[in-house]
Formats: structure tokens, C-alpha cells, sequence
């Protein structure tokens, strides 16, 4: 069904909503069908978006490209989303609907009721406008050049000079990256505020007080409140934040200096081995498929079937969008992976990572309701953040000397404990934004300040450098294009560990219900997902304190 439709218009899938909105349904038998068909239409949309939006940040100065995604936002989308409303009340007013196994639809139609509550034709036009202003974010960052020693260099580039061993060299090029950036503060502080209005105003359209209430809803968690994640922060200030102290004294060893600047972070100690594991895209791809088959064979076919349908873009270039992703081809079955290789280590955790996202989309092939296979961040996390742990002990394929072996893993631990800290700052930080609408660039650039330095940059020395410390904000994408989106990485970081720790102990069963976790989706509620796989949904000090332990201790035995 819908096999040959390419969707360049509204007029391309119009009647296949019609048809299904008159469709008649006298049974229950009949309504399960009527929603696997709504799943097939819904995927049908959803993977012509994910195209569009794909090819954008590909080549974000590509004006075909552009004028594609464009389209879509301004005249599919709209449509797409009244529609989706008048089915969904279709759905909601069916005398069968009571009739459905509950544990099989529960979640979908717990989700699908408080999306109905939330929906407001008046916020269409705000989401398109909003999803619009979101890609010039991705446009203006990966545009803009690094001008150092000579050349240019994109800011994922410029990053493989802040590992070097030379501290004059890696200050001047952390200068001129930051020098770059805040070129651009007016105009990002600019789009941001535009950004924050639309937000503001969409929640008060839902009859929110604030847009913070208002996306923990989008969101359908149910599972924590915005009161769980104050506690979180806390309990990592108190729990986390003390403990990484050693590991800061360890750095400084490293790297023959009494104290931390911000050119410092990812550096390189003068006798530490250098960590450049590939020389482009092809022989990382490669590597990482080496890894998941001493993994899991399983794991590796499902990248093998990817690189046959060409669903990868991993190396760096001009004119493309920062960061990385794993974006699933709803209709396809398949995910595309994107990304900004530089031939870095962090480069190769990165496709380990989205590896990850991608093997969940595969062991969610089967689930024929489309919503159970958009799965909430704090499962999807923690599919990927396990696999980047899980996959360690093979990561002798790009590290055969065994001094660069220690330093990779060891390095890894470290930041994921330093991770914690920043997670919360991000988090508490969108917080302060949507609670405080009417604030200034300035009282917002002070309040990340503050934030910053007490909770992740609090062992940096900024001193004389304090104006660029808005870049640190200005470079988390999620801030301008996912709004909300971070402080699941620290939830599932906590279960990744645990997933980890269990792996130590029965790799087989362990990989057995990490799969079959997986394979769950969104049917389930995130408590139960986690205990299918083991592990805890937690974030409570005592947890905190147990798991950061765990980490700190495998770490100083590598060390």
C-alpha cells in the first residue's frame, strides 16, 4: 500500500486520508486494520519529510534542496497535521476503540489522547515557522569558517588542532573558533529570541503557563516531572561534581600544567599517544562494522544493509550541518546515518553511537503502529549510549598499540562522568529560558554563565576569557532545534552503565535483553523498557552515586 507515491504535494496523498477518514469500521478487527493502514500513510509522510530533511543538512547550501524542505514545511506539513487530527479524532470516537487489547494499544492511545488534547489548528503556521527558522540554525554553524595558520576550517575541523600537543597551538586555534562564533552571537541571539517567542506563544495557545509545561506534555512523559529533573540536577551537584575532581587532577598530570583552560579540554598530553584512528568516512565505516561483528553479528548486518542502500554521509565538508544523527526511513525500514567525520577519536564513538539508534530502528522493523516506533529519547538513548560501552573491549580495531587502547577507553569513561554535569547544566539552563520568557540576550548569556561554571566549566580556568563562554550554549544544537531534548542522554547514560556492569558479568544475557528491550519500541512505559533490559529507571542520588562509582572504578583500572 502507498509503494509508488512520491509526495511532492498535498494533492499527492489527499485522497489516501480521505479514504481512510470515510472509510467505515464495524468491528474491531476492522479498526486494527484501518490502524495499521493510518501507520502506512503516516510513514509514507514521514519519510518524505525525513528526506527533505536530510538532503538539507547534507548540502545546506543547496537551493533545490532548500526550496524541497521549504515546501514541505509551509505547504505539506500544515495539512499533514490537521489531517493526522481529524483521523486521530476518527480513531478517538470509535465505538470499538474501548475494545482493543490494552496492553497492546495502551500506550498508543494514552499518547494519542493527550496529543488530541494538546493539538491547536492556530499553532500549525507557528511549527512550520518555527521548524523553519530551526534550519537556518543548522545553515549559519555549518557555514561558518575557521580562519587559522593560514586556512579555513569548519568548526568540527578546527577541533582536531584542540587535541594538539602544542598548548600555544591549541590556545590560538580555540581563539580563532571562538573569535568565529561570536561573530555570529547577534544574529544566533537573534534567532534564538524569535525561536523562544513561537515556543512561548504555542504553549499559551495549549492554555500553558509556560512552554516548559507545555513540551513536557508534547513529549508524553509521564514516566518523570519537571520536579524529577530538578533532582536530578541536584543529585548530580552533590553526588557527581565532587568525585570528578580526582579525575581533573589526573588531566592536569597529563598534561604537565596546575590548571584546566578552555583550550585544554580535548587536548593531548605531551606523552600521551596521538588518537587518530581513520583517515576518512570509508575506513571508519569499515572499523565499525569489525566491531559490532565481534559483537554481535547481527549488529554488523544491519550497517552492512545500510551501506548497500547507500545511508550514510559521515565525513566533514563545507556547506553541511553540525552534529550527528540516526534518522530512521519510516516506509523504507531503514535508517540513515549522518555525521561530521574529522578523524578523531570522538568520531568513531560517534558512529558507535549512532550504530546504536540504528540497530533499534532495524529490531523495530516489525512494529506495525507507526507511534511504537518512535520511541522516547530516554529508550532511544539508551540503545545507542549502551552500544558505545558494550562494544569497548573490540575497539582494538582501530587501536592496536596498547598505550592508545588504555587511552581511548579510559578517556571515555572520563567524559562520561564529566558528561553528567554538562547534561544538567543544558537542561536547567531551557529550564531558566521558558520559565523566564521575557528575559534579555544579556540576563540569558549570565544565566548560562552562572549555570556553566557551577555545574560542568566550575574546573576550567575561563579567566580573561569569560566573554565566549555564550559559545558553549550558542554549539549545542538541541537548544535551537529540539528544544527539551538532552536530559534524556543522562537518564540513559545511567542505564547504559548498568547495561555495562551487567555485561561484565553475562555478556550473552545481557545482549539477549538489550535486544529484546529494543525490540519493544514505544509499547511499553520507559520503566518497563529498562527492567526488560535489566536495569533501573532511576536518577536519585543513592542510584547516582552507586553507578558513578562503578564508572570511576573501571576507569582507574585502565588507568
Amino acid at each position: 500500500m502507498y509503494d509508488n507515491i512520491e509526495v511532492k504535494s498535498w494533492s499527492d496523498v489527499e485522497p489516501y486520508y480521505k479514504e481512510l477518514y470515510s472509510r467505515g469500521i464495524n468491528s474491531v478487527e476492522e479498526l486494527e486494520q484501518w490502524i495499521i493502514d493510518r501507520s502506512k500513510l503516516y510513514a509514507l509522510l514521514d519519510e518524505a519529510y525525513a528526506r527533505a530533511y536530510i538532503n538539507l543538512q547534507r548540502y545546506t547550501d543547496n537551493k533545490d534542496y532548500e526550496k524541497t524542505f521549504k515546501n514541505f514545511t509551509k505547504n505539506i506539513f500544515p495539512e499533514y497535521k490537521k489531517y493526522n487530527f481529524v483521523l486521530d479524532k476518527k480513531l478517538y470516537e470509535c465505538k470499538f476503540r474501548k475494545k482493543l487489547n490494552e496492553d497492546k494499544y495502551g500506550i498508543f492511545l494514552r499518547n494519542l489522547v493527550n496529543q488530541m488534547e494538546l493539538f491547536r489548528e492556530k499553532n500549525i503556521p507557528l511549527e512550520t515557522e518555527e521548524v523553519n527558522l530551526s534550519s537556518k540554525y543548522g545553515k549559519l554553524i555549518g557555514s561558518t569558517q575557521v580562519e587559522f595558520d593560514g586556512k579555513k576550517y569548519t568548526l568540527q575541523k578546527i577541533n582536531v588542532i584542540l587535541t594538539n600537543k602544542d598548548r600555544k597551538k591549541r590556545k590560538n586555534a580555540w581563539l580563532s573558533k571562538s573569535k568565529s562564533v561570536s561573530k555570529h552571537a547577534k544574529e544566533l541571539d537573534n534567532l534564538f529570541d524569535r525561536l523562544r517567542k513561537i515556543r512561548s506563544e504555542e504553549a499559551k495557545n495549549a492554555g500553558f503557563d509556560n512552554y516548559r509545561d507545555y513540551m513536557f506534555r508534547l513529549k508524553d512523559r509521564f514516566d518523570y516531572t519537571p520536579e524529577d529533573c530538578y533532582k536530578f540536577h541536584e543529585s548530580v551537584k552533590n553526588v557527581v561534581v565532587p568525585k570528578i575532581k580526582n579525575l581533573i587532577d589526573d588531566r592536569k598530570k597529563a598534561l604537565n600544567t596546575d590548571e584546566i583552560r578552555p583550550w585544554d579540554k580535548t587536548a593531548e598530553g605531551p606523552d600521551e599517544p596521538e588518537l587518530r584512528p581513520f583517515k576518512n568516512g570509508e575506513e571508519l565505516l569499515e572499523g565499525v562494522i569489525n566491531i559490532y561483528d565481534k559483537l554481535d553479528h547481527e549488529f554488523a548486518d544491519y550497517i552492512r544493509i545500510m551501506k548497500k542502500h547507500d545511508m550514510f554521509d559521515l565525513d566533514s565538508r563545507k556547506g553541511k550541518a553540525p552534529g550527528g544523527f540516526n534518522y530512521p526511513l519510516q516506509k523504507t525500514g531503514m535508517p540513515f546515518i549522518f555525521m561530521n567525520a574529522v578523524g578523531l577519536h570522538r568520531d568513531v564513538i560517534t558512529l558507535l553511537h549512532e550504530g546504536g539508534h540504528a540497530t533499534h530502528t532495524f529490531r523495530m522493523k516489525h512494529i506495525p503502529i507507526i507511534e511504537y516506533r518512535h520511541t522516547p529519547s530516554e529508550v532511544a538513548e539508551l540503545a545507542s549510549m549502551s552500544m558505545e560501552l558494550l562494544t569497548m573491549d573490540y575497539w582494538d580495531e582501530f587501536y592496536k598499540d596498547e598505550k592508545q587502547l588504555k587511552k581511548t577507553k579510559s578517556d571515555h569513561l572520563y567524559r562520561i562522568i564529566n558528561f553528567f554535569p554538562w547534561c544538567m547544566s543544558v537542561d536547567k539552563f531551557q529550564h531558566w529560558i521558558y520559565l523566564n520568557p521575557s528575559h534579555t540576550p544579556e540576563e540569558r548569556n549570565e544565566e548560562w554563565k552562572r549555570i556553566a561554571k557551577d555545574f560542568s566549566e566550575y574546573y576550567v580556568n575561563w579567566s580573561g576569557y569569560e566573554k565566549y563562554l555564550p559559545n558553549l550554549w550558542y554549539l549545542q544544537l538541541h537548544i535551537f532545534e529540539v528544544p527539551f531534548y538532552y536530559i534524556e542522554y543522562g537518564m540513559a547514560q545511567l542505564g547504559a552503565l548498568q547495561i555495562w556492569r551487567n555485561y561484565m558479568n553475562d555478556p550473552k544475557n545481557t545482549i539477549e535483553r538489550y535486544k529484546y528491550a529494543l525490540s519493544l519500541g514505544n509499547s511499553k512505559p520507559i520503566k518497563e523498557i529498562y527492567d526488560a533490559a535489566g536495569i533501573k529507571f532511576r536518577f536519585d542520588e543513592a542510584l547516582i552515586n552507586e553507578i558513578t562509582d562503578f564508572a570511576i572504578q573501571e576507569y582507574r583500572k585502565i588507568k
